[in-house]
């Protein structure tokens, strides 16, 4: 059986508070043996609920940090979001990861942006690029009805200037041997752009531990020193997964997004 690495820190952590209890027990007996019971529950409790604060604190929720950042975050964003309604489900970016990547766009002048999975993020990245008077986003999305909605919001927005929806239905990827986006949807892309400055992974669906591993190499050709590969999700075990195969392939400088419950991490190709 495979274990995750939560569920081996768990096993370590029982470990450890039942040899140490043994220990603190047969030390309390010996001492002042009528004590010793309060004193090993005293302390097994004591090391449990360590574990648990330490615990939420690598992840980023302890207390309510997190949900007040994201709660900040959604209203900054609302000047953005405009009159048309685009769904927030679970697999969209969280606000407060979406408002730093408009920021990173807007600060850095990145004009040239393909993202791999469409949502919010999309409309609100051609929104920014009509702001500041010229890029454009081309995204890569492989579920048909959310292709239409999409398209439709884009179309309402009136950023068909600005973004290229492309639907792209899942096929097995050479790279990873998992199902990725086609291979004329991303070879299209490939063919229009110069430089890629952004390269924004948050798609497909990470089903898989290496769902997400094909974008760095097929689109590696368009991206230099300078440009910027945003992976999200990147707490969970099959983003670390696809991080470690991309550390295999290429010589990375990774930067760990921490504000977010879910992760987001930023990654350059070093020279």
């Amino acid at each position: 059986m495979i274990r995750t690495k939560a569920q081996k820190r768990i096993v370590a952590v029982l470990a450890l508070t039942f040899i140490s209890t043994l220990a603190v027990y047969g030390i309390a007996y010996f001492l002042f043996e009528p004590l010793a019971l309060g004193v090993v529950v005293a302390w097994a409790t004591s090391v449990i609920v360590l574990f648990i604060y330490v615990e939420r604190r690598r992840a980023g929720i302890l207390g309510l940090e997190d949900p007040y950042s994201n709660l900040r975050a959604h209203i900054n964003l609302q000047s953005m979001l405009g009159e048309t309604f685009v769904p927030y489900s679970f697999w969209a970016m969280e606000p407060g990861s979406l408002l730093n990547l408009l920021a990173t766009i807007q600060y850095h002048d990145y004009r040239t942006i393909v993202e791999c999975g469409a949502g919010l993020s999309t409309v609100l990245i051609g929104k920014l690029l009509k702001q500041v008077g010229g890029g454009h986003i081309y995204s890569l999305e492989d579920d048909e009805r959310w292709h239409a909605v999409m398209s439709a919001a884009i179309a309402k927005e009136g950023l068909a200037e600005y973004i290229t929806l492309l639907y792209s239905p899942l096929e097995e990827n050479s790279e990873s041997g998992e199902l990725w986006y086609g291979q004329a949807a991303s070879q299209q892309i490939l063919a229009r752009v110069g430089e890629i400055d952004l390269l924004v992974v948050d798609g497909p669906k990470s089903n898989a531990p290496l769902s997400r591993m094909p974008a760095l190499p097929i689109f590696a050709p368009k991206l230099s020193h300078q440009s910027l590969i945003v992976l999200d999700d990147s707490k969970r075990e099959n983003e670390q997964q696809v991080l470690r195969s991309w550390g295999e392939r290429f010589n990375l400088e990774i930067e760990q997004k921490k504000d977010s419950l879910r992760g987001q991490t930023y990654i350059r190709i070093v020279e």
